[in-house]
């Protein structure tokens, strides 16, 4: 019993951290980057959107991990590609070798609550055999029953 609830447990956190972060994203910018080398990696969520991207720059001595959380923030001051009902994939105007993708947030949510509604149905309990079956009140004996009641 515990190791079916560690599996569903390894589905729905992921599921509870992406729907905080939904949540969490109208009301503050989130934002985390890092920067190794020439490329700059990060990762934002305003307004249910989420945006990736990957830019080459020059290497700096910034911090390597960055954290963002910003009041204030709509998604037009942060994102100004046009985009078909939040999704987005192309690359950064004028940066050769970069590349951006933004989607809804529901989006993974969506996805992450399908597969737990699966993971969850594969690792119910089954029991061996149903109810028996009650004629007014009273459990109905089989034939065999009553064979071994009158033999013993």
């Amino acid at each position: 019993m515990v190791k079916l609830w560690i599996i569903r447990a390894l589905f729905l956190l992921p599921l509870a951290c992406v729907v905080g972060v939904y949540i969490a994203s109208y009301f503050v910018l989130l934002g985390f980057g890092k920067q190794s080398g020439e490329r700059d990696r990060e990762i934002n969520a305003v307004q249910g959107l989420c945006d990736v991207y990957e830019i080459h720059v020059m290497p700096s001595r910034d911090a390597p991990l960055r954290v963002r959380c910003f009041g204030g923030q709509t998604a037009k001051d942060w994102i100004e590609e046009p985009m078909t009902l939040g999704f987005y994939g192309g690359r950064w105007e004028g940066i050769l070798r970069s590349w951006r993708i933004i989607f809804p947030l529901w989006l993974p949510a969506l996805v992450l609550a399908g597969a737990n509604g699966v993971v969850w149905r594969k690792t119910r309990r089954r029991s061996g055999r149903g109810f028996p079956v009650e004629a007014g009140g009273e459990a109905i004996e089989s034939p065999a029953t009553r064979l071994d009641e009158q033999a013993g």
